[in-house]
């Protein structure tokens, strides 16, 4: 028996303190599925996620969500509960993106009280 299940999602990009992108091959040394660059930005490994294709995208549809992407410099999306992203004209579902999202922010917050910490001497 052949099913076909339509799914719909009212995507937003995720709104972040920093700059995410995803990155196909982890940095040496690095043993986190994420990684802070001397900059801020954040990359993510996308060996790392739980991805799950959810199916293709029309040319119109991916074209907006590529745009919306790059002007907030964010690769991420979310439709409040679940995390997506784009790939070869792809909807993808990342399943494990909250943790590392929960993860990255943290340290982003260790690394802002730190700097602060460090200015005020």
């Amino acid at each position: 028996m052949k099913v076909t299940l339509t799914e719909k999602h009212d995507l937003k990009i995720e709104e972040l303190p920093f700059e995410l992108r995803f990155e196909f091959s982890r940095k040496r040394g690095i043993d986190k599925d994420y990684w802070f660059t001397p900059s801020g930005k954040c990359k993510v490994w996308v060996g790392g996620c739980h991805l799950n294709h959810l199916g293709k995208l029309g040319t119109g549809q991916y074209d907006k969500l590529m745009t919306m992407m790059k002007k907030a410099k964010c690769d991420v999306l979310t439709d409040g509960r679940d995390f997506f992203t784009t790939g070869d004209n792809n909807i993808i579902r990342i399943d494990n993106m909250y943790s590392i999202l929960s993860q990255a922010k943290e340290e982003w917050e260790q690394r802002k009280e730190s700097f602060k910490t460090y200015r005020n001497f």
